[in-house]
């Protein structure tokens, strides 16, 4: 038996970046991470249908290889029975992140009932009970392990050609990963921290650059900006049925956990007092938990009387929110390390 332990991660939201956290089991190792990391966000406007919030980070799916000195990630070719291939690279120290049609696997609310090609992480098996421990998403969406017996793994992945078949992320989804923890505390980049608060103000992307290893087709807005989007995206849905992703109203209430956090650990490392922004952004915090638990409330009935009070606290996120960060910039040159 090989078990790789995981860590509730702080991030899970997205498996790209949930997967590789949750094997950062030092918190010294997570908690320096997210220093310099998670801070810009970037929203795809697909022809005003829908709209996709992301945080604007490198993450290895659009990759073959990435590297962190904590992490080290990097896409690795199938060379045997994908069951075989597994139980070797866990055997080696690494964890394995394939695509799987989710269909076959029982801990899914895709089980079952339809095809459903996503992304899951293997962190360990038992020969004995011929299991693989398998980090997922269950059907309350919430990353957790399962066991999944070897046959239901191999099923999962070997009828992926029914999913590839429908999508045109073919190169995407046929990607598997290996993913280990390198034991080393990340070096946070104070630099890299002060540009891309500044990128996440000014509604730009000067940071990062994000090749993708797929077509798409849509209009890409940056930082605070995101916010507009997001605002005419939610007004649209009162004259018509648009897709309103319930994930963006999650992503939006994390990243404002993971400013709260970041500005807590830069008090302590830095000996800066950042109260008044630490109290700028519990209200933020606040304002984007209650947002959220709006969106949940309109989706399970349906009812659109939720969704002015959602316009309302996107305007004052934002409103305050650029309050918090013209006061976070003007100490940033304070940061020494």
């Amino acid at each position: 038996m090989v078990t790789h332990l995981l860590t509730p991660p702080i991030i899970d939201s997205l498996p790209q970046y949930s997967y590789p956290l949750s094997i950062l089991s030092d918190p010294a190792q997570y908690e320096t991470f997210i220093i310099d990391h998670f801070i810009n966000l970037k929203a795809d406007n697909y022809n005003n249908e829908v709209a996709v919030l992301d945080y604007c980070e490198n993450s290895f799916l659009t990759f073959s290889m990435f590297e962190e000195s904590s992490l080290q990630c990097y896409r690795a070719d199938v060379t045997d029975e994908i069951t075989d291939f597994v139980i070797s690279k866990l055997e080696e120290g690494y964890c394995v992140f394939l695509h799987v049609d989710e269909i076959y696997l029982s801990f899914s609310i895709a089980y079952k009932t339809r095809n459903f090609g996503h992304g899951i992480m293997v962190h360990g098996y038992s020969k004995e009970d011929s299991v693989f421990y398998v980090a997922g998403y269950n059907q309350n969406n919430k990353l957790s392990s399962h066991d999944v017996p070897f046959v239901d793994l191999a099923q999962s992945y070997n009828h992926m050609g029914k999913v590839l078949e429908q999508n045109r992320q073919v190169e995407y989804l046929s990607k598997v990963f290996l993913i280990k923890n390198n034991h080393k505390k990340h070096a946070a980049d104070v630099l890299l921290l002060t540009n891309a608060i500044s990128d996440y103000r000014q509604s730009i992307n000067t940071v990062h650059h994000y090749p993708r290893d797929y077509d798409t087709e849509c209009e890409t807005v940056f930082g605070l900006d995101i916010y507009d989007l997001l605002i005419s995206h939610f007004t649209l849905a009162m004259e018509k049925d648009i897709m309103l992703l319930l994930k963006n109203s999650y992503l939006l209430a994390e990243h404002k956990r993971m400013m709260s956090l970041r500005l807590k650990l830069l008090a302590k490392q830095e000996g800066l007092d950042l109260t008044v922004i630490q109290e700028q952004y519990t209200s933020i915090e606040r304002m984007s938990d209650q947002l959220l638990m709006l969106h949940i409330k309109g989706q399970l009935t349906n009812d659109k009387r939720v969704i002015p009070k959602i316009v309302h606290l996107l305007e004052e996120i934002k409103r305050e929110e650029t309050k918090a960060l013209d006061s976070l910039i003007a100490v940033l040159p304070l940061i020494r390390s």
